[in-house]
């Protein structure tokens, strides 16, 4: 589905995108085999803050609602209520709160393995 965002009117874009919304872009295309489903719900770049949605992979399909300003990233709501209003210094950390950190772990490590092996197998190198 198209992702819908929406842009507060009374603030002026000028020529660039705000920071924030790029990195949050930036998240939703590299980041892709980390979670389920992320739709962007709000953009003010008057304030360089990005609201978004984020679906765990796990069964749970856990969801949360993240504000994401220049200082951190701030869990408005939460389907499983533990991680409402705690922030985070970072994508990775936010992502390891959603699934657990084991999950987390393992499904980076299969991912970089994944990586190495087709990269391995493009090579010439034994």
């Amino acid at each position: 589905p198209a992702t819908l965002i929406q842009i507060d009117p009374h603030c002026a874009m000028g020529d660039s995108e705000p920071t924030l919304l790029a990195d949050v872009q930036h998240y939703k295309e590299h980041y892709k085999d980390m979670f389920h489903e992320m739709e962007i719900l709000r953009v003010l770049p008057k304030e360089d803050v990005t609201e978004f949605r984020l679906v765990s992979r796990q069964p749970s399909r856990r969801t949360v609602e993240v504000t994401l300003n220049s200082s951190c990233f701030r869990v408005m709501t939460d389907s499983q209520e533990g991680l409402k209003d705690q922030t985070f210094e970072s994508f990775e950390e936010l992502l390891s709160a959603i699934d657990g950190a084991d999950a987390f772990g393992s499904r980076l490590c299969d991912l970089v393995s994944q990586r190495l092996a087709a990269e391995m197998a493009g090579s010439d190198e034994p």
